[in-house]
């Protein structure tokens, strides 16, 4: 197993999702790489197959678009980041071999570590999510999507630290009603770590950053960003990430052009891998 650099400092959004880009390309070179922001401004991410014109509402300033899977996600200081960037070989038998095996192995890291805050009722979802069970509807306090290839693998995702405000979320995004459960009301029941231990905000940030930093990488050394991978990253950012070609075209058919009986009211915000979505 390789040595890992242990990234940190303050990003928006759009520069993460840039620097994992270029970090999934250096596992390909062999490197692992442990990313952990800090959101100094709020951005709203909408997942790979998400068209902007059918999430993004008219009080949305800042928005990107990821280019792994999931649910919209408002990106800000309520949440905590983090990215594990690994090489990999089809051959693989540990953690690597698949999306479930990665997912239980830094999945269940982050699920000791809430643990160790006070967080115990916690349930793993297969591949993307750790659900508290005692909200209604086993809502997640963390959502992760994956890129996986041949030579290399992305886990990246957020925990939820403090809850969302719904009424400004419904500003930014288009929210939605399936099955009469309106999406406004499961924001505001969803889960967050504050609510299990009462450590101040930036306190806890620096728990979980020490923690993850010792027990995925074995070390508790956090260095900034190379200047080489910030300068990529902010080229990156410019050409793609908060370019409107690249954050307005997904792949995936809108919703308006989609049959009406083919047509899904699916949660948007950030339920990833719940029953709603």
């Amino acid at each position: 197993m390789g040595q890992w650099d242990v990234y940190a400092g303050e990003m928006d959004a759009a520069t993460h999702l840039a620097l994992d880009e270029l970090l999934f390309a250096r596992a390909k070179q062999g490197k692992y790489t442990l990313l952990l922001p800090e959101y100094h401004q709020p951005m709203l991410v909408l997942a790979h197959d998400q068209h902007a014109a059918d999430y993004i509402g008219n009080g949305a300033r800042e928005y990107t678009r990821a280019f792994t899977s999931g649910g919209a996600m408002l990106c800000d200081k309520n949440v905590f980041p983090f990215s594990m960037a690994v090489p990999r070989s089809a051959t693989a038998e540990d953690y690597r071999k698949d999306p479930v095996e990665t997912h239980k192995h830094f999945g269940g890291i982050i699920n000791r570590i809430l643990q160790s805050l006070g967080v115990h009722d916690t349930v793993m979802g297969e591949k993307f999510y750790i659900k508290v069970k005692r909200t209604p509807h086993n809502l997640p306090l963390v959502g992760t999507s994956q890129r996986v290839e041949t030579d290399a693998l992305l886990y990246h995702g957020v925990i939820t630290l403090d809850p969302w405000d719904a009424d400004e979320l419904s500003k930014m995004l288009r929210l939605r009603t399936r099955d009469s459960v309106r999406e406004y009301d499961k924001i505001q029941e969803l889960p967050y770590v504050r609510a299990y231990c009462d450590l101040p905000l930036d306190d806890l940030k620096s728990d979980i950053r020490a923690q993850l930093a010792e027990q995925v990488a074995g070390t508790q050394e956090l260095r900034p960003v190379p200047a080489d991978l910030q300068t990529a990253a902010e080229k990156l950012v410019r050409d793609v990430y908060r370019n409107d070609q690249w954050r307005n075209d997904a792949q995936h058919p809108s919703w308006s052009q989609i049959s009406s009986s083919h047509l899904k009211e699916g949660l948007g915000f950030c339920l990833l891998g719940s029953e709603f979505q």
